[in-house]
């Protein structure tokens, strides 16, 4: 039997769904944690959100590997077939896009921690730096709220002086 520390109550949310009365339990991602504790702007938040969807629409998740081709097999009608290819294709040039404003390092840890919802740790053991050393949490912490803050910019959220940057709590 394996034992787990129960999760923390501020990583945990008591939300309605779209039944009435009926409520559910989810943890909180971790720009949702973030924004909540100051850790980022709602630019940066707002920013994140925006790349989270736009890579969940692109189909560029890693879970999507093979799921792509059945699910084009399953849409019904030609119409609808090139209205979601669009869609997807559309989401896709939008995150080659945010991907190049933030540059090669920043695109990484956009793509692994809000792309593929990587947990800070696991991405920071994921990359190797100077003689195979894994990345520091604290910098794969910082160099996401710079990319981040960067992503806002390029969104059009805020502009580059109202980046702030709070990358000494812990988070």
């Amino acid at each position: 039997m394996v034992d787990r520390k129960p999760a923390d109550a501020t990583e945990v949310v008591v939300e309605q769904t779209i039944r009435a009365g009926t409520y559910r339990l989810r943890r909180r991602g971790l720009l949702e944690q973030w924004r909540t504790d100051g850790g980022i702007d709602s630019a940066m938040y707002d920013a994140g959100l925006r790349f989270e969807r736009d890579f969940e629409a692109a189909h560029m998740r890693d879970h999507y590997g093979g799921v792509m081709e059945e699910r084009l097999s399953g849409v019904g009608g030609t119409a609808n077939h090139e209205k979601w290819v669009l869609h997807s294709l559309t989401a896709r040039t939008h995150v080659r896009e945010a991907l190049a404003a933030v540059g090669p390092v920043g695109g990484s840890i956009l793509w692994g921690v809000v792309g593929n919802a990587m947990t800070l740790k696991d991405y920071s053991l994921r990359q190797r730096w100077g003689a195979g050393r894994a990345m520091d949490v604290r910098h794969a912490r910082g160099v996401l709220v710079a990319a981040l803050g960067t992503l806002a910019h390029h969104y059009g959220y805020s502009k580059p002086q109202d980046v702030v940057f709070n990358v000494d709590s812990n988070h």
